[in-house]
């Protein structure tokens, strides 16, 4: 071997290592149905793993499987994202008709850690537009005040009520934040969304009727909204995921 060479191949060794360490969460049968029915997108809105790639072992040091059997999703910078969005069986892009009178369904049970100093909201479910924003945000933020009343580390949910990125929302507290699982629901039909956490409905009904010329999709995992350090990672787990 040439000296030349032997630094490029330490270097490939380290990086083998270094994925080594990282345990697929395709190793646990309980996510099987959803990978095969969803693409990774990470760290912008471009795919970093297709359904093969996922039920074929993908993992890496932003997603991965945790210790406790978790899938776990990390990200940093402002706006970034880890997040799997739905396909088709076919593996064509799953659309929600967010406005017809089928019900468009996702459940999840979810563990949110501790966030890093720096972390201000991590977004871990949400319905959004094809074209522009999301209908639909359920997050944890360290901060929120609605009629003039600040709830500090909490669980909520964010209607946007029009289509421009600039439009008003509505911000309604699902629960107080605990790093033990919670399971969430949404439901989708006729115009209007229904949330529930722990089985208890939350959200009854909200309107998001400005969707109604609009294509939706679903995705979940862990977006990075506005952090005050670029460089803070924000963290999920899911015990369970379906839609």
């Amino acid at each position: 071997m040439s000296i030349r060479k032997a630094p490029y191949l330490c270097a490939l060794l380290l990086v083998a290592n270094s994925l080594a360490e990282n345990t697929a969460p395709s190793t646990q049968p309980k996510f099987t149905d959803v990978l095969s029915r969803a693409e990774l997108q990470y760290p912008v809105s471009v795919v970093a793993a297709n359904s093969d790639d996922l039920l074929d072992g993908f993992a890496a040091s932003y997603f991965d499987l945790s210790d406790d059997l978790l899938m776990q999703f990390e990200i940093a910078g402002s706006s970034n994202r880890c997040e799997l969005r739905q396909l088709e069986t076919s593996g064509e892009l799953s659309a929600w008709d967010c406005t017809g009178s089928t019900p468009q369904v996702a459940t999840a049970t979810i563990a949110i850690p501790d966030q890093a100093e720096g972390i201000e909201e991590v977004t871990v479910m949400q319905i959004h537009d094809t074209l522009s924003s999301p209908a639909l945000r359920i997050s944890w933020v360290s901060s929120v005040t609605i009629d003039g009343v600040t709830s500090e580390n909490v669980v909520i949910a964010t209607i946007r009520e029009g289509l421009e990125s600039d439009s008003a929302t509505v911000k309604t507290v699902l629960k107080a934040h605990t790093t033990e699982s919670t399971d969430f629901g949404i439901t989708a039909e006729n115009g209007e969304v229904t949330i529930t956490v722990d089985g208890t409905t939350m959200l009854d009904k909200a309107s998001i009727s400005a969707y109604s010329k609009s294509t939706c999709y679903f995705k979940a995992g862990a977006y990075n909204n506005h952090p005050t350090d670029d460089d803070a990672v924000a963290r999920t787990t899911f015990l369970e995921l379906e839609w």
